[in-house]
């Protein structure tokens, strides 16, 4: 929505994923018709090898960004709260491993902080190239995690029963 709302305003946006056929799809349903364009850029940014590669492809086809929209997110470890007191609630959120949780770390708050510093010096030759605007970024990210997976949630009129 964001890269659709951006094209449908004149602005060439480049999305970036890890599936080509994934981003086109993606680019041919949201691009047309519009002023701007939706270019797909295959590319991993869970690591800065691949963040690198993004940004010089980038800066070979466009030499700046005007924004940077952050926008990945993967959900954590699908563990179910279940207990009756602090200790069973303990035992269950305790399953997953700090790997599980480590991936969804990588993805949801280290790649927005290295893709951002990665990306800084298009920023500044996007601020450089239209007076009176300055580059921005924009961080959207998951924080997700399942706790009432088998609980029903209870309403707020439930709650203030309690």
């Amino acid at each position: 929505m964001i890269a659709q709302g951006l094209a449908a305003n004149g602005a060439i946006v480049y999305i970036i994923g890890r599936r080509q056929e994934v981003l086109e799809s993606s680019a041919d349903e949201h691009g047309e018709p519009t002023k701007g364009k939706i270019i797909p850029i295959v590319g991993d940014i869970t690591d800065k090898a691949g963040i690198e590669k993004i940004v010089d492809e980038l800066k070979q086809k466009e030499g700046f960004i005007n924004l940077l929209v952050n926008n990945a997110g993967i959900s954590g470890p699908k563990q179910p709260s279940e207990g009756k007191n602090a200790t069973e609630y303990k035992e269950s959120l305790w399953k997953p491993s700090f790997e599980e949780f480590g991936d969804t770390f990588q993805t949801n708050v280290s790649s927005i902080y290295f893709v951002s510093v990665g990306f800084l010096p298009l920023l500044e030759a996007g601020t450089k190239s239209t007076k009176g605007y300055a580059s921005s970024i924009i961080n959207i990210s998951s924080i997700r995690y399942d706790f009432f997976s088998k609980r029903k949630q209870k309403t707020r009129k439930e709650r203030k029963r309690i």
